[in-house]
C-alpha cells in the first residue's frame, strides 16, 4: 500500500489521456505545505472516454488509478475500491464547465439541465465536503504529449 506519492513509482498505475490527448502521467499531490509530483508508468494507457474501463481494471486489482473521488462513491463506500494516500490531495482536477450556444440560453430544457447539474454537485459537496477551486492546472490547454514532459521544459 503506497504511503507517500513517491511509492507509486513501484506500482502499476493506470493513467488516462486528457481530452486534448495529453497523457496524464504526472500525478501531483499536496499535504499541508508539502507537495510531491510523481511521473507514473504503466503498460496500459487509456483515453478519457474509456475511463470506465480504467475503473474496471482498478476494481480487478490491475493497478492504481487516479479518479475524481465523487465519481465512484458507491465502490468506495462498499470497499471494492480502496483509497490510498488518503491524507494527500490532488490539486489538479480539471474544471467542470457547462457550455452552450448563446441562442439557447433561455431554453427551458437547458435551464432544467443546469438546475439538475447544480443540484447534483450540491449533493456531491454534501457527501464529500466542499473543496476550494484550484488554480488552472499547468497541463490544461497545453499539448505536451505527456504531462510529465513539463518537468523537462522547466515548468
Amino acid at each position: 500500500m503506497p504511503q507517500r506519492p513517491e511509492d507509486l513509482e513501484r506500482h502499476v498505475c493506470l493513467p488516462i489521456r486528457a481530452l486534448d490527448g495529453t497523457l496524464m502521467d504526472l500525478w501531483t499531490f499536496t499535504r499541508g505545505g508539502e507537495q510531491a509530483s510523481v511521473s507514473v508508468r504503466s503498460w496500459l494507457l487509456s483515453a478519457n472516454s474509456h475511463r470506465d474501463m480504467t475503473v474496471q481494471l482498478g476494481l480487478a486489482g490491475v493497478g492504481v488509478m487516479r479518479i475524481l473521488d465523487w465519481t465512484n462513491l458507491d465502490e468506495l463506500a462498499a470497499g471494492t475500491l480502496v483509497q490510498v494516500l488518503g491524507d494527500w490531495e490532488s490539486p489538479e482536477a480539471a474544471p467542470v464547465n457547462l457550455l452552450f450556444r448563446p441562442s439557447v440560453r433561455r431554453n427551458a430544457r437547458l435551464r432544467l439541465f443546469i438546475d439538475f447539474v447544480t443540484e447534483l454537485f450540491r449533493d456531491v459537496g454534501a457527501v464529500r465536503g466542499q473543496v476550494a477551486a484550484s488554480e488552472r492546472p499547468n497541463w490544461l490547454g497545453k499539448h505536451y504529449g505527456k504531462a510529465s514532459a513539463m518537468l523537462t521544459r522547466g515548468h
